[in-house]
């Protein structure tokens, strides 16, 4: 049989209250409970900290910095796209205004169109006929401006753009002084 000095059994009597004080009932706690219990009842040294405000500020910090890397590259892609929509306008407009012409002057061809061009346009007449000349009074409009073609309404969310991406387009060339 082993001897015990009285230090170590004191020791061990010590340890056996602590552990027994932790426990109501009396019985003895294992070491995840002894943790769990520690973490409700007492605050320990290393207290986790929420991050709180950080986490949304980092993320807006991040949003911001890519925005700025990539808004030149998206100015570009728009203001071309921009461009490009607007040829592409003036494209079907020349496309429809050439085959108007094209049927004039393939109607100018035959007998009949070059009888009514004399006749418009040059004021001949056959024997015997009287021509009438119709001066249009000064405040008519000229067919050509009539016959032009109002450019298409923009949406607001595209004058939108258009003001963030610095596109300059024919109405506000119009409307600056």
């Amino acid at each position: 049989m082993s001897s015990t000095t009285s230090k170590q059994r004191g020791a061990s009597q010590r340890r056996t209250t602590t552990s027994r004080q932790r426990s109501k009932s009396g019985a003895r706690t294992t070491p995840a409970a002894r943790t769990s219990s520690r973490s409700s009842s007492a605050p320990t040294r290393r207290a986790r900290r929420r991050p709180g405000w950080l986490v949304p500020l980092g993320v807006l910090a991040a949003v911001a910095v890519v925005g700025w890397a990539l808004y030149p590259a998206v100015q570009l892609q728009y203001q071309t796209s921009r461009r490009v929509g607007s040829l592409e306008q003036q494209y079907q407009a020349l496309r429809s205004r050439n085959s108007v012409l094209r049927a004039k002057v393939s109607a100018m061809q035959t007998a009949v169109g070059v009888e009514e061009v004399a006749r418009s346009s040059l004021g001949l007449a056959k024997k015997g006929e009287q021509v009438f000349v119709v001066v249009p009074s000064p405040g008519a409009t000229n067919a050509s401006v009539a016959a032009r073609v109002a450019p298409p309404a923009r949406s607001t969310f595209q004058s939108f753009l258009d003001a963030i991406f610095g596109v300059k387009t024919s109405a506000d060339a119009t409307a600056a002084p």
